[in-house]
């Protein structure tokens, strides 16, 4: 009898071990990885992870699409590496005489078919808070071409899913959504009370680290006074505005950010850069505070922790986020502090300079709003 947990990102390893420790968990095992480019997540898994709650833990590459075959010329491919992670898996349930099975990422494609296929074999499954998506229900991207979609669908479901798996999942994957609604769930945990259906359990953070991370935070913060200061989270809001050219999208957006700072200049400023934020981009804006003698630090140089890991260990007398999830969180996962939007500001700079069809800014506006007057 055992628990195995999916972590594909360093916050659900944050909510991960708030789940084991809420409810007491024994005999924990983890199969870990990393998202796109996002190598550096394997060092911040060794700094973060409570070695105690762990009994084993696995490295898979590709965890968070382990079940993906690409309509591409690398179909067969894909295949063969579908099935070899499937192996690792399999035996890994097999040998730890797994019961229990939890994911981070409600809306991942790859996950379902995981919650399909095991539950098939007896085993529970759950799912754990993963960030503002855990809130949204997010539509799958599929491939456009018809006739090779149609050609890949017999391929992946005769040559893989059907035979290996008896599951014929190729419409999925490949043209139609599987709604979250039909999931056979056990339990659905979330930090946040937004959910209240019969599966939902409410996790509350319990203040424990590992030693590891607790002495690096400690260490970067040390004499530093940052209750005067304001945390301003970054975030490439910028790429939702893909129908201009992105240079000037990107140059409203730090013209946003650098006017919140101009515009409270007296204070001084703590920078946690989103992790998509590409080096270039961040040392314009950290280049552009020099040149402007802005009292500055950055938070996260070496490696870029979740905010919320340093929202445990010090308050700020602001937060400035373009609606992160993040904000979200304010008095759920930290102390409730004052947050600044700085996507509204976003917003008003893009219409004073004709650029229009924000529909993507607006419905990121909106969702925020109906999300907080929806909390209960």
């Amino acid at each position: 009898m055992a628990n195995l947990f999916f972590i594909h990102t360093p916050f659900q390893l944050i909510t991960a071990q708030q789940l084991i420790l809420q409810e007491n968990l024994k005999n924990n095992l983890m199969i870990y990885g990393y998202s796109a480019n996002h190598k550096d997540h394997l060092d911040i898994y060794d700094l973060t992870i409570i070695q105690e709650l762990w009994n084993d833990h696995f490295y898979m590459w590709h965890l968070d699409e382990w079940s993906n075959v690409t309509c591409s010329k690398y179909i067969f491919k894909d295949i063969i590496n579908v099935l070899k992670r499937y192996q690792k898996i399999i035996k890994i349930v097999k040998e730890k005489d797994i019961d229990n099975i939890y994911l981070g990422d409600i809306n991942n494609i790859h996950y379902k078919f995981s919650t399909i296929l095991f539950h098939k074999k007896g085993i529970d499954i759950s799912f754990f808070e993963e960030g503002a998506s855990h809130y949204i229900q997010n539509k799958h991207k599929f491939p456009k071409r018809k006739l090779m979609t149609n050609i890949c669908s017999i391929i992946a479901d005769y040559l893989c899913y059907k035979p290996f798996f008896k599951i014929k999942w190729s419409k999925y994957l490949y043209r139609e959504d599987f709604p979250i609604s039909i999931l056979p769930i056990k339990n659905r945990y979330s930090f946040i009370p937004l959910f209240h259906e019969s599966i939902d359990k409410r996790l509350y953070y319990t203040h424990k680290e590992s030693i590891k991370l607790n002495s690096y935070i400690e260490k970067e913060l040390a004499h530093i006074e940052t209750e005067s200061g304001i945390l301003v989270l970054t975030s490439p809001i910028y790429e939702l505005l893909y129908h201009i050219p992105e240079k000037i999208s990107k140059q409203l957006y730090r013209d946003t950010l650098f006017q919140y700072f101009q515009d409270n200049k007296n204070c001084r400023f703590f920078i946690k850069f989103h992790p998509r934020e590409q080096f270039d981009d961040r040392n314009i804006i950290l280049k552009q505070l020099s040149d402007n003698n802005i009292n500055f630090k950055v938070l996260g140089v070496s490696l870029n922790l979740p905010a919320e890991y340093y929202l445990h260990h010090t308050n700020f007398k602001k937060i400035a986020t373009f609606s992160n999830s993040t904000s979200l969180y304010n008095g759920y996962l930290y102390p409730y502090t004052t947050h600044d939007d700085l996507l509204i500001n976003f917003r008003n700079n893009c219409l004073q300079n004709n650029v229009t069809a924000l529909d993507k800014i607006d419905n990121l506006i909106s969702f925020y709003n109906n999300f907080k007057n929806g909390i209960k």
